[in-house]
């Protein structure tokens, strides 16, 4: 039993021997299998900090984590997150450096396109410059000549000067001689003007007298009145040189000077019937003062036998349109026999000349006062030759009255040249007139005519 113990025990001793010798086995194989990995895993780690990230075999790996985060912070923070390693990093610094690199090429031909161009633009620089500094050369060369040629000219003028400053005053001694003898001419010659114009003066109010060139004459009288037609016959006819149209104002039978006598009526010459008789129709009149046989007519423009000549200036605004009525002026002249010696036209121009002819001198407004300052020139120029040449002046509105001139119409204008007189302001309607106090003399209580100056006996 005992050697039976004993192997069993035996047994059981070199079974669990066995057992141990095999996990012995086992771990020491783990063990250098483990051993192995370590140094493969060493080996690596050591060939990726010396071959691959450049460090120190001997650094640590804390080392290089802090070196790791400096480097993506230095080269790699401006790349996202899951760019920020090393490979990554390189890959764009190698893209970047690529690019740059393609920069680089595309500068340097550029700059060999810019060399090129500069050498060329060099070249033809210097042909100019050479071109330039022969132009100069040349312009040296003609300074030199005109400088010669401007010292021969300026010694020939100082020679022509002297010569000149000698003839001035040989000429100024002459002049003061000439100078005393003009001015005893120019004395002669004014004091025989003066006498000249005082002898024109006297011509014209000589010959004024001669012809009756007087507007205080009457040029004939009424022979008979039709009321009823309006007509009236004058002792003017063919023999008088007398036309048509021609107007007359009409004054008392009793009045010899027609500048002191007032105007009764006016009438107009409708057709001459013989040598010292024609018709004329009544433009206006008054019932209160009728005309009569007997009564003198009279106008500025028409003499018997003679033209009357005129001189016109000023704005002529006959209808009282505010309108320059110098055409119709002209017009109503020529129609009853008048020449027109000189006007002023609606440009300020003076159309003929003033001369001893010129009975009367037509004066309207003066162009200055109407905003034209060329007309206003003229006006005065033709007023100072009438006053030298003692030519007689008469107003517009008193030669119209004189002539026994009357507006055949009103014309009403619109727009700019409206007259405000043409627009009176009307009474409202439904309120009753006030009567302003003034009747019209057609509703006028008559009176039998009236004797006496002015009167119809």
């Amino acid at each position: 039993m005992l050697t039976i113990i004993l192997g069993v025990a035996t047994f059981l001793c070199y079974r669990k021997y066995t057992d141990t010798e095999k996990s012995l086995q086992a771990e020491l194989a783990n063990g250098a299998k483990k051993s192995s990995e370590a140094d493969r895993a060493r080996d690596e780690s050591n060939k990726l900090k010396k071959d691959f990230i450049g460090v120190s075999e001997s650094q640590r790996i804390e080392d290089l984590s802090t070196q790791f985060a400096e480097d993506i912070k230095k080269y790699g923070g401006a790349y996202p997150p899951e760019a920020q390693f090393y490979r990554p990093l390189v890959e764009k610094m190698f893209q970047t450096i690529q690019k740059k690199d393609k920069e680089l090429v595309e500068a340097k031909v550029g700059n060999q396109q810019l060399q090129e161009k500069y050498e060329k633009r060099e070249a033809g620089t210097n042909a100019q410059f050479e071109q330039f500094k022969e132009t100069i050369n040349r312009i040296t060369e003609d300074s030199k000549t005109h400088e010669e040629s401007f010292r021969k000219d300026r010694e020939q003028l100082t020679e022509d000067q002297n010569k000149i400053r000698d003839q001035l005053k040989a000429a100024q001694k002459d002049a003061v001689a000439e100078k005393s003898t003009l001015e005893s001419k120019n004395q002669k010659t004014d004091e025989q003007l003066q006498k000249t114009v005082k002898r024109a003066k006297e011509l014209v109010k000589e010959n004024a007298s001669l012809t009756n060139q007087t507007m205080d004459v009457p040029d004939g009288e009424i022979s008979r009145v039709n009321q009823r037609n309006g007509t009236v016959w004058i002792d003017l006819g063919r023999a008088d040189d007398l036309n048509p149209l021609v107007t007359f104002a009409v004054y008392p039978a009793d009045v010899s000077n027609l500048g002191k006598g007032a105007k009764k009526a006016s009438i107009e010459v409708s057709q001459v019937l013989g040598d010292h008789l024609a018709e004329a129709r009544i433009l206006d009149d008054k019932i209160t003062d009728p005309i009569v046989p007997g009564d003198k007519i009279h106008t500025p423009i028409w003499n018997p036998g003679d033209k009357r000549h005129f001189a016109i200036a000023g704005f002529m605004d006959i209808n009282g349109d505010g309108k320059n009525n110098l055409e119709l002026l002209r017009t109503l002249i020529k129609l009853n026999g008048g020449v027109i010696d000189c006007d002023v036209d609606e440009k300020g121009k003076i159309k003929g000349e003033i001369s001893v002819q010129t009975r009367y001198l037509v004066l309207g407004e003066e162009p200055s006062a109407k905003g034209d300052p060329n007309g206003g020139a003229a006006y005065t120029k033709i007023k100072d030759e009438a006053e030298s040449l003692g030519i007689q002046k008469i107003s517009l509105s008193d030669m119209l009255e004189r002539m026994g001139y009357k507006p055949r119409s009103h014309l009403v204008n619109f727009g700019g040249g409206a007259n405000p007189k043409d627009f009176k302001p009307k009474p409202e309607s439904g309120v009753n007139r006030v009567s302003s106090g003034n009747v019209s003399e057609i509703f006028k209580p008559r009176e039998p005519p009236r004797s006496g100056a002015g009167g119809a006996y």
